[in-house]
């Protein structure tokens, strides 16, 4: 077996989506991390579970490559996992006959000296399985936690934080608008070959989104396939099937066993790994590492420490989901205007806002909704603003948001969750709201508002604490090939 010191590595990652269809901070890592290795002269490899068309009847694999990484996409996955809402099928999860088949030719093709697991939605845990019994090295990076829970975020259908053990009947619950068919997986693709388009050919960008809305509706309703031949009758799309909290459970224990199997599980935070461990992952195969983005270093912090007036409060991502905060901004907003600071504070939305929400805040003066926005768009809004919040209610395993706005010099009001306060330090970096409530946030900003100077202080210490918060890709890329070598020296 090859090893770092003797020559090319054979790296093959295994994930959900790529970042041009799915621009998040999990694509965007394993995007930068794939092309880094490329560029070091390994040979890289993604399997995805990817687009999904109206006219897709089964799952195909397709070879493409991009930048010096091979990319093996599954079309047409038959798992429907929804990114928030979870999942009617929890025994898909586990084990899925057109994926596995899949993997096994990419495996015979590729011939990895190690397989590294991003993200495991559309694709089932059996993978690991696969591996493992190919006698390769596993590395599984834990970005979140949808291995133990079908939604990704720990919370249970109250919105409370979850670090049960038995989970079946409240995964249930929590589940219970997940949706039958993949009409969110199509019309996902859709938008972006319609982004793909207008890009190679510039007249189309004349066609409005909305007039494109009904044909996007028609197409992503049309009759979809089935699940593939030889699953239990227990797994037809069909409008009424509901799985009971027994097969929920039978996922979080099963996924739990095969996380144990993994050669060495990397947690972006100390408290990640903490988390994985209470659910019953054995501690020692868990190394913690901070990960990072290529568009980091970009990030530059091109004004001074001062204040601007009024004092510019900004979000990225914030108001799109519950999970992400996007109450906690609601009420906060609220607050100061009953306590009369419109005209004292300003607050720009970046990213997608849930319809309710971004009804409520648009009625706001004071509040700017930006929408969606690329990681090149960061550099230039960023300028403009002196503060950043992250209202966070789930248990961020990372949080590359609040990261990105440090990196700009921006002080952050973080939510006392997961990997944010080891980032966030109050009189440092930021200021915590330990109880992650918008009462709480709302309390901070107007002490932020009260005392200028403070927050002065701390943009000037953001900047000289710049090269411990960001850290280059090469540096991680470092890491993780020394973390192959000791799996592979073993």
């Amino acid at each position: 077996m090859p090893s770092l010191h003797s020559g090319i590595l054979r790296i093959l990652h295994v994930g959900r989506d790529f970042a041009a269809l799915r621009p998040c901070g999990l694509t965007l890592y394993s995007d930068g991390l794939m092309r880094a290795q490329a560029a070091r002269g390994h040979r890289v490899g993604y399997v995805f579970a990817g687009r999904h068309y109206p006219w897709s009847t089964r799952t195909r694999l397709s070879r493409w490559a991009s930048d010096g990484v091979v990319m093996y996409e599954l079309l047409g996955s038959a798992i429907n996992t929804h990114w928030s809402t979870g999942t009617r099928y929890p025994d898909l999860d586990l084990q899925e006959p057109e994926s596995e088949a899949a993997f096994a030719r990419v495996l015979e093709q590729a011939r990895p000296d190690v397989v590294h697991f991003q993200e495991l939605a559309g694709l089932p845990s059996s993978l690991l399985e696969q591996a493992k019994g190919g006698g390769i090295p596993v590395v599984l990076t834990l970005h979140d936690y949808y291995s133990v829970c079908p939604t990704a975020r720990l919370l249970d259908r109250n919105g409370e934080r979850c670090l049960r053990h038995e989970v079946g009947e409240d995964c249930e619950r929590n589940c219970a608008s997940a949706p039958a068919g993949y009409g969110h997986l199509i019309e996902e693709t859709l938008r972006y070959e319609l982004r793909r388009s207008r890009r190679a050919v510039p007249v189309l960008t004349r066609i409005s989104d909305q007039s494109l809305e009904p044909a996007i509706r028609r197409l992503k309703e049309l009759p979809g396939r089935q699940p593939p031949g030889g699953l239990p009758v227990a797994h037809s799309l069909v409008a009424g099937h509901w799985p009971s909290p027994a097969a929920f459970q039978r996922r979080r224990d099963v996924n739990v066993a095969r996380l144990r199997m993994c050669d060495r599980l990397i947690a972006p935070s100390t408290r990640a790994a903490e988390i994985y461990a209470l659910l019953g992952v054995d501690r020692e195969r868990v190394t913690v590492q901070r990960l990072t983005l290529p568009h980091l270093e970009r990030l530059t912090a091109r004004r001074g420490p001062e204040v601007g007036a009024p004092v510019t409060f900004v979000t990225l991502g914030a108001c799109g989901y519950l999970s992400k905060g996007s109450r906690a901004i609601v009420e906060a907003v609220r607050e100061l205007e009953r306590a009369g600071r419109g005209a004292d504070y300003r607050l720009l939305i970046m990213g997608w806002a849930e319809p309710a929400v971004e009804k409520e805040l648009s009625r706001i003066p004071s509040v700017s909704l930006l929408g969606p926005y690329q990681p090149d768009d960061l550099d230039l809004t960023l300028d403009s603003a002196d503060v950043g919040i992250v209202p966070s209610i789930w248990e961020e395993t990372h949080g590359f948001v609040g990261v990105e706005m440090l990196a700009k010099g921006l002080p952050v009001i973080g939510s006392a969750l997961g990997g944010i306060p080891e980032y966030v330090i109050p009189g440092e970096t930021g200021w915590l709201n330990r109880s992650a409530t918008g009462a709480e946030l709302a309390a901070i900003m107007q002490a932020a508002l009260d005392a200028p100077t403070a927050i002065e202080q701390l943009r000037r210490s953001v900047r000289e604490k710049r090269d411990s918060i960001v850290r280059p890709m090469a540096t991680h890329v470092a890491e993780v090939e020394a973390l192959y070598a000791e799996l592979m020296d073993r």
